[in-house]
């Protein structure tokens, strides 16, 4: 019987070895579309809908054989079944903003590593569509964004540290950063330099002022 390997699991693959049986029976469950008799241990359960959607991906062939009348056949909407349903249209657009202020090229013209960059890209995106913490940030990359479709990285083998470290890294190169979105910024809207001054030397208060003399003194001087 010949051996065909249908996906590497790669050196991060740390599933109990006692599990493996079960993990491997609901990964063909998933593939397919079979009722599972067992409810499986919810990270257990994401971790074969994670491996069945890659061996999907991976065996997913078009046949541009097929001629029109084949290839367009009328569905029952009731039957399809969703797996893995994740975010990308607020990501697509975040994505390309960053190339059109050619920020990706930036980061590596910096020195960032593969990881970094990819944190760092992950991190900004993560932090405008869904503000939070980097724990938040990173679950939120991981589980309910699609973005590792658009940059080729899969944020479930990128340690959860590369997301907290990468702040610090960014803030490193802040003027470098500011000064490459000050100048590619100006040059796609095409503006002029302008200096604007603010006059802060008005002084406001709402509510009453007893008590408070700066308040009083103010007053009696806006009075004369």
């Amino acid at each position: 019987m010949k051996k065909r390997t249908l996906l590497n699991l790669g050196s991060d693959f740390n599933v109990e070895q006692e599990d493996w049986a079960t993990l491997s029976k609901r990964v063909d469950e998933i593939i397919k579309q079979a009722p599972s008799l067992f409810t499986l241990d919810k990270d257990l359960e994401t971790i074969a809908q994670h491996y069945a959607l890659k061996i999907i991906s991976a065996q997913a062939v078009v046949d541009t054989t097929l001629n029109d009348e084949d290839r367009y056949k009328e569905i029952d909407t009731t039957t399809i079944k969703n797996s893995d349903i994740k975010d990308i249209g607020i990501e697509n657009i975040l994505y390309e903003t960053i190339k059109e202020l050619k920020l990706d090229a930036k980061l590596k013209e910096l020195g960032f590593t593969n990881i970094q960059y990819n944190s760092a890209i992950g991190t900004l995106i993560a932090k405008i569509a869904n503000p939070s913490s980097e724990a938040k940030a990173y679950d939120y990359l991981c589980n309910t964004s699609a973005i590792n479709e658009l940059i080729g990285c899969d944020y479930n083998k990128i340690s959860s540290n590369s997301i907290y470290r990468i702040s610090d890294k960014l803030l490193a190169h802040k003027d470098d950063l500011e000064k490459h979105l000050y100048t590619t910024q100006k040059a796609i809207f095409e503006y002029d330099e302008t200096i604007t001054l603010y006059d802060l030397t008005n002084t406001y208060f709402e509510g009453g002022v007893e008590g408070v003399e700066k308040a009083k003194e103010e007053e009696v001087r806006k009075k004369k």
